[in-house]
């Protein structure tokens, strides 16, 4: 609250309470919307957004009790991030606030730089969404049983995630080559989490990629030339934990598996 005036200070604009207006237009313009005066796309209750460009830790647990804390999915996304980039920078995780002192998110942001790092295609991919004009907002969700959701387009992009229950996806050997023919070499593995979230947040909800709906993608078809892309960003991932020490493979480049 600034003085008598009542404004509140948000950290890159000001906002009126008593006529509900903020004071200046949004500083990502309209990267955020047409409505250059709108904040988190007219949903405060459920949205946040202090600057307008992030990955946010949601604290609201959907279709949960007693399974997982905030604090605990919190560290499991971190966890996950970290594992992925690797040495190739430090990332943090600020808590974000209600007017009561309440943590209602944590926002992940970047501590420092590593140029020699292992992992730079990671690693710039997770810069890229966290200063994307839109909000990722990962969640938990005990209905993601068997599998999880990222959404690709608006302002604010739910990734929904469940890491107690990863799928089994089809792998080979670290070092194995992909080259069309060979997809016997694979086998079903638990699919590693940082994997999943590359695969949602960076795949689906940061770089807003679907999957493909041709038929060499929706059976599996063999056809070197053919790739799913964003399971190549997964794949991606899945080098820079080989590259960290973790002993997994590529996932076979077709959404629907081996035929």
């Amino acid at each position: 609250m600034e003085g008598v005036s009542g404004v509140r200070y948000y950290g890159l604009r000001y906002y009126n309470p008593s006529t509900g207006r903020w004071l200046s237009r949004d500083p990502i313009q309209e990267r955020g919307g047409v409505n250059l005066y709108g904040f988190v796309a007219n949903d405060p209750i459920t949205a946040v957004d202090p600057d307008g460009a992030k990955i946010l830790i949601s604290t609201r647990i959907r279709n949960v009790e007693g399974v997982i804390t905030p604090t605990r999915f919190a560290f499991s996304v971190m966890t996950g991030l970290r594992q992925a980039v690797g040495d190739s920078g430090v990332i943090g995780a600020n808590p974000i606030t209600d007017d009561e002192g309440n943590t209602i998110a944590w926002q992940v942001v970047i501590r420092s730089e590593n140029p020699d790092g292992k992992c730079s295609k990671c690693w710039e991919q997770l810069k890229q969404a966290i200063n994307a004009a839109h909000v990722i907002r990962i969640r938990y969700d005990r209905r993601m049983l068997d599998n999880a959701a990222g959404e690709t387009t608006g302002r604010i992009r739910d990734v929904l995630v469940n890491p107690d229950n990863l799928i089994e996806t089809p792998e080979v050997s670290p070092g194995f080559v992909y080259d069309g023919r060979n997809r016997w070499e694979y086998e079903d593995k638990k699919q590693p989490w940082s994997a999943l979230l590359w695969h949602e947040a960076i795949g689906h909800s940061s770089l807003g990629i679907e999957h493909p709906g041709n038929l060499w993608n929706q059976f599996g078809m063999t056809d070197s030339s053919q790739v799913d892309p964003v399971i190549e960003i997964e794949n991606m991932a899945r080098e820079c934990l080989r590259q960290n020490g973790f002993n997994v493979g590529d996932r076979y480049p077709k959404y629907h598996g081996v035929p």
